[in-house]
């Protein structure tokens, strides 16, 4: 899911200011909203529809007691929600006011950035079950901090457009890990684990960009992407809580 996600901003990023190049804001959203449409008549008659299940809770005594480390994975999954959306939301902004660069290599940076994260995203499963989450967490957190901090220092649109692809590398991995982790943890369902993360998680990208664009209205968007990199250097300080048990098998594109 987190894959084909990437894979549309990708092609998002490719079309998008040729578009608004060609035929203006307005019939950019028309263009994009009509063929969106048409995607979604097209395939509604395939969804799999849900069955009725009746499901019966039986409580014996007190429930066992809920580690916090769930909690702290959240804060994992925020941490890297955060900073992808501060890409996404504002790179192209941060681009076209800062660096002078023309709709469309501000277009083309963001599509790179999604670009290597839809490859990343793809490779996800191979290179965790290769190494382990936790080394897989730390060097992605690393790398997606080295980026944003070069694209801070960026003074040319194509120094950003290399930096962005860079972080898009290291953001890749981060959230479908924290989730993979989430739906693992002892004394607790996968529904709960998974749903008490992707509540904390996507807080992010429900309240973070409005903060975002307010900030770097008053600090510029260098401050803001050098603090984006401060929240991925906490994730490499909690990234030992997402250990899970060594048997477990770790599929990126089926969480998110």
């Amino acid at each position: 899911m987190s894959l084909f996600l990437s894979i549309g901003l990708f092609i998002s990023g490719l079309i998008g200011g040729y578009l608004v190049k060609q035929f203006g804001f307005l019939m950019h959203l028309f263009l994009i909203s009509a063929i969106s449409l048409a995607i979604t008549l097209s395939v509604y008659p395939h969804i799999i529809k849900d069955k009725s299940i009746k499901i019966k809770r039986l409580i014996k005594g007190k429930q066992p007691h809920r580690s916090c480390t769930i909690y702290f994975i959240g804060v994992i999954a925020l941490l890297a929600m955060i900073p992808e959306c501060a890409v996404v939301d504002w790179s192209s902004r941060y681009l076209l006011k800062n660096l002078n660069a023309t709709t469309e290599t501000a277009s083309l940076s963001f599509a790179c950035f999604a670009g290597t994260m839809a490859i990343f995203r793809f490779m996800g499963d191979f290179t965790r079950n290769r190494f382990n989450a936790i080394l897989v967490m730390r060097s992605s957190s690393l790398l997606a901090g080295i980026g944003l901090l070069a694209a801070a220092m960026a003074s040319h649109p194509w120094q950003a457009t290399v930096a962005f692809a860079i972080a898009g590398i290291g953001i890749a991995n981060l959230v479908p890990i924290a989730f993979s982790a989430a739906g693992n943890q002892p004394d607790i369902s996968t529904n709960t684990g998974m749903s008490i993360v992707t509540t904390i998680g996507y807080l992010g990208t429900l309240l973070a960009p409005a903060p975002i664009g307010l900030v770097a209205e008053i600090t510029g968007f260098p401050a803001v992407y050098t603090g984006m990199a401060a929240m991925l250097g906490m994730i490499m300080l909690l990234a030992p809580l997402i250990r899970v048990k060594a048997s477990v098998k770790f599929d990126a594109n089926l969480t998110r």
